[in-house]
């Protein structure tokens, strides 16, 4: 197995043998109906009042966006459409890579983002609207955008170097690959539970109805990134597995990994509409006006 396989998923193996399967049927179906409704979810996010000018909005759209860009490098892979066949011809892995792995980098550093975000407005109520944090929240998770587009970029083209030139630093490069996809997810577990503490407090005392939606956007955070770390740890063994050698399993980890990934997509959707009334509301206005016209 080279080098650019076992530090950065390329799905180009994965096109090969999962096409026109009952494996790359449903994913490609988990996928896109997952990039449907994080559509529809990002569209009724950005319309609900109640979260205008609110940080919380930000990190939920965000959020959202990494489940799109998720969805739409898999659908490509498992609906095998010609065009990653071509790509990979004309440009050979690096580029597909590139495309698979930066939506997958980049929302593990949108979790620390919106850790430190609900850290700060549940554990420093008083110093939340000043901290710049909050004040450049919006430049911060474009950042994290760009810098992990750039990052991942960089690691493709080590990748490159390590199989063509330099098979010996093949283990620093899935260090590298590793520390970057799971510290994040380390980091954000720390301030997700010293707010979580704050919450039993809360719990035991009166909430109005600001503090109650303050509480509930924490618990709803605190819950999608549970369901996305038990997705990164299914991923970390799948892919210790792979490393090790895929003749261990009778089938590719890869695809299990990605059916984590349409599911997460699909569920976080699921549950923030479950747990939030606003949304359903608006739901119910917007297809009670269609049915009325």
């Amino acid at each position: 197995m080279n080098a650019t396989n076992t530090m950065i998923p390329t799905g180009t193996e994965e096109h090969s043998n999962s096409c026109y399967t009952a494996w790359g049927v449903g994913i490609a179906t988990l996928s896109s109906l997952s990039l449907l409704i994080n559509i529809f979810h990002l569209v009724i996010i950005g319309k609900m009042k109640s979260l205008k000018d609110r940080p919380y909005k930000l990190i939920l759209i965000h959020i959202t966006l990494g489940d799109i860009g998720t969805a739409l490098t898999l659908i490509p892979v498992y609906a095998c459409l010609p065009i990653l066949a071509l790509t990979y011809r004309i440009t050979g892995v690096q580029l597909m890579a590139f495309i698979v792995s930066c939506p997958l980098y980049t929302t593990h550093w949108i979790f620390v983002v919106a850790s430190a975000e609900q850290y700060y407005r549940i554990c420093r109520p008083f110093q939340y609207e000043a901290s710049t944090l909050v004040k450049k929240l919006s430049l911060i998770l474009i950042s994290t955008w760009i810098i992990n587009f750039c990052y991942v970029g960089l690691l493709v083209v080590f990748s490159w170097y390590v199989e063509t030139e330099a098979l010996h630093l093949k283990s620093a490069g899935e260090v590298a690959a590793y520390l970057s996809r799971y510290m994040p997810m380390i980091v954000a577990a720390v301030f997700f539970t010293l707010t979580i503490r704050e919450l039993r407090k809360m719990r035991q005392t009166e909430m109005g109805d600001d503090q109650m939606q303050v509480y509930d956007a924490a618990v709803y955070v605190i819950i999608i990134y549970s369901i996305f770390s038990a997705s990164a740890f299914l991923d970390l063994i799948l892919t210790s597995i792979r490393i090790a050698g895929p003749a261990q399993v009778s089938f590719s980890p890869e695809r299990l990994r990605n059916v984590a990934k349409s599911v997460y997509g699909i569920l976080n959707t699921v549950i923030y509409g479950f747990r939030t009334k606003a949304y359903r509301q608006y739901i119910v206005r917007v297809f009670s006006r269609r049915d009325s016209e």
